[in-house]
């Protein structure tokens, strides 16, 4: 009898990112003994902590209602999740993880945790670079290909960001059609200034991670 995916997607939940992001960090932070006395910034490293695993537990239900399926890659989903926090991030859930690790590190106050989470990051991002991309553009083709452009890898794209404002200037300003040609035109090589050398200065400074 076929597990139902709701069940499939909690055990799962619970085995590897409960793992990867619950009691190993806990182990290592704590390595094997009690925890210190509580402090304010041991308090938001438990904020940290319910902030990650909320937003792995949301996508998770995401994947269950919108995708059909599961985190699991024996199990992923059929449909492409573009919903709920998928619409700032590609990769939401690799978020989530980590933002938990960090904040074990920063409630037990380990620099060990904190290098674990650092190398689980790197770890996360060079899956999603290597193999995840990859199947995904295979898998949902042109679909992903749009959502990739549209949506970020792991830095949500901010409305103050002067490069979006000058391209959603440029989107609108070629769409107008009350205004005069020639105003356009020029209003148009501004758009592209601007966007162009503020994209120049977030692919040198975000580069690898949009």
């Amino acid at each position: 009898m076929r597990v139902p995916t709701a069940v499939s997607a909690a055990a799962f939940i619970a085995i590897v990112p409960g793992s990867i992001g619950g009691w190993i960090p806990l182990y290592i932070a704590t390595g094997g003994s009690s925890a210190g006395r509580w402090s304010p910034d041991r308090f938001l490293g438990v904020v940290l902590v319910v902030a990650g695993w909320t937003i792995l537990l949301w996508c998770t239900v995401e994947f269950v209602r919108r995708g059909r399926g599961t985190p699991s890659p024996n199990r992923a989903p059929t449909k492409l999740v573009v919903s709920g926090l998928f619409r700032f991030v590609r990769n939401p859930m690799y978020v989530g993880v980590v933002t938990a690790i960090e904040g074990v590190a920063l409630a037990m106050h380990s620099w060990e945790t904190a290098l674990y989470g650092l190398v689980v990051a790197i770890a996360f991002h060079l899956r999603v670079l290597f193999y995840e991309e990859p199947r995904l553009t295979r898998e949902f083709g042109d679909e992903f290909v749009a959502y990739r452009a549209r949506v970020p890898r792991w830095i949500p794209r901010s409305a103050l960001d002067p490069a979006s404002r000058a391209q959603e200037f440029l989107e609108n300003s070629l769409t107008r059609g009350d205004r005069d040609s020639e105003v356009r035109e020029d209003e148009t090589v501004w758009a592209r200034r601007v966007g162009g050398s503020e994209n120049r200065w977030r692919r040198f400074a975000t580069g690898f991670c949009l």
